[in-house]
C-alpha cells in the first residue's frame, strides 16, 4: 500500500522529514518545539504539517 501511493507522480509535502542539528539557542520564553514550528511556519506557511522535538535518538 505505501509502495503504491509513493508510485504516485504528485508530490505530497506529508511523505517528507526533515532532520536539523546544531538549532541556535532557545529565545528566552519559548520552548524547543515553538523554536521549530515558528521557525518553520514562517519558511512554509502552506505546507508546514508537525515537528517532533527528539534530543535522545536512543529513545526512538
Amino acid at each position: 500500500l505505501r509502495a503504491s501511493a509513493l508510485a504516485e507522480p504528485k508530490l505530497k509535502p506529508e511523505q517528507f522529514s526533515v532532520l536539523v542539528r546544531d538549532i541556535p539557542s532557545v529565545p528566552h520564553g519559548q520552548t524547543r518545539k515553538e523554536q521549530i514550528d515558528s521557525y518553520f511556519k514562517e519558511l512554509h506557511p502552506e505546507t508546514f504539517y508537525k515537528s517532533m522535538v527528539i534530543t535522545d535518538n536512543r529513545k526512538v
